[in-house]
């Protein structure tokens, strides 16, 4: 079980940031976690997407396979980074507050679609970085907290997104994030109770905190984290 701390892989949250983001944060302004509109819209974004054209052999993550990956990188390791990485990515809804920023700090490069006006929902995307069991008090989600009896056993989840996605606690409170989404038929987890945990507006990081007594989802989660650090130690070592 993790159980101590889910930041067992950095020292601190820009410690983190620095060592294992530093790549693809190294511009601000071009993070691709804000995707579309509203969850309605996918499709029709996605064909109206800019880089469409290069999508052509585009592979949705549940058809995913070894034989996908150039021959140079078929190495099992690799595959099985790539898909825990899939399994733990969520996805964000989150409406538009009067705090949105419209620039990247210290910047004059505008988020995407934060321009626009009539603009009151937006779907992004994170990843679950960790979970902590809780059993000091009962469970205090919504649905719990309306129970005669809730559940003694609790978690907490720890997810990793983009700081203009959520842009305040305001926003936070009202945001759901949708596990397993990466084909029509599969199941809706969907977890709200979600809170601003930390951010890094430099870096434009956005750590959330989420409940669950879902022991099965938990136990699940559990075992794919430790699959995905596994993993990340084989191939970035």
């Amino acid at each position: 079980m993790i159980t101590a701390s889910h930041s067992v892989n950095y020292d601190s949250f820009t410690g983190y940031i620095k060592n294992s983001s530093n790549q693809t944060m190294n511009k601000r302004g071009r993070l691709k976690y804000l995707t579309t509109k509203c969850e309605i819209d996918l499709q029709k974004h996605e064909r109206q997407c800019p880089k469409n054209p290069g999508h052509t052999q585009f592979i949705p993550a549940y058809t995913f396979c070894l034989e996908n990956l150039p021959e140079d990188y078929r190495d099992v390791d690799l595959y099985e980074y790539i898909k825990s990485a899939a399994y733990l990515t969520v996805r964000i809804g989150a409406p538009v507050t009067t705090n949105k920023p419209i620039h990247c700090l210290n910047s004059e490069v505008s988020y995407e679609l934060f321009t626009e006006e009539n603009l009151d929902y937006l779907t992004g995307s994170g990843m679950i970085v960790g979970i902590e069991k809780q059993t000091c008090r009962s469970c205090p989600c919504k649905k719990c907290s309306s129970s005669k009896q809730p559940s003694p056993n609790w978690w907490r989840l720890y997810v990793l997104t983009a700081a203009h996605v959520i842009c305040d606690e305001n926003a936070a409170s009202y945001t759901t994030l949708r596990l397993f989404f990466d084909q029509p038929i599969s199941p809706k987890e969907i977890l709200n109770d979600v809170q601003v945990y930390r951010k890094d507006l430099h870096y434009d990081l956005c750590e959330l905190c989420c409940l669950t007594c879902d022991s099965r989802l938990a136990n699940n989660l559990e075992g794919m984290i430790t699959k995905y650090k596994k993993y990340a130690n084989e191939i970035l070592r």
